[in-house]
């Protein structure tokens, strides 16, 4: 598979790791708002929640060309597979998602000595 296959699959995995907990918050925000005929409140609701995780993934598939070089010139003779390509995707931004929550939900440090 040549570099651009390989990073288009890479983006794919980048791409449904969004997909995937964006359909989960729309179908919840769906099930409390469809009986109160409020489709634009749940749509916001979800483009609120969906925005980060967007800007993340812009930043992630810009630092995957990086990483793709890098692994490229390490393993000249490596040819992995599309679906290889895929899971490292997801699992490269689904986990930078959950260390940029973590890091949200830290609690403040206090200072030294209190």
């Amino acid at each position: 598979m040549d570099a651009f296959n390989l990073y288009a699959c890479f983006v794919a995995g980048i791409v449904l790791s969004v997909v995937v907990p964006v359909a989960a918050r729309m179908v919840g925000a769906a099930r409390t708002s469809f009986g109160h005929g409020l489709w634009s409140d749940a749509l916001t609701k979800v483009w609120l929640f969906a925005r980060p995780l967007l800007l993340l993934s812009a930043g992630s598939a810009i630092l995957g060309i990086i990483v793709l070089v890098m692994y490229l010139s390490a393993n000249p003779d490596a040819n992995p597979e599309w679906n290889d390509a895929v899971l490292y995707g997801f699992g490269w931004d689904s986990t930078l998602q959950k260390v940029k929550s973590g890091l949200q939900d830290a609690p403040p440090k206090s200072p030294p000595g209190e």
